[in-house]
């Protein structure tokens, strides 16, 4: 399963597709996450909160 699949159905926390997607490295995640954000595919929110909450 694809990470750009798994947000489909509304926003995810990191947690959760780190979850789903059994194997990746956090690192390589990021990596993939920033690059889909770069070309538009995905929105990435940052809400006020304590602790901070993505």
């Amino acid at each position: 399963m694809t990470t750009v699949c798994l947000t489909e159905d509304g926003p995810q926390r990191f947690g959760e597709l780190q979850r789903h997607l059994q194997g990746i490295s956090p690192k390589v995640l990021t990596q993939t996450l920033r690059r889909l954000e770069e070309f538009g595919l995905l929105d990435r929110t940052v809400y006020p909160a304590v602790p901070l909450h993505v």
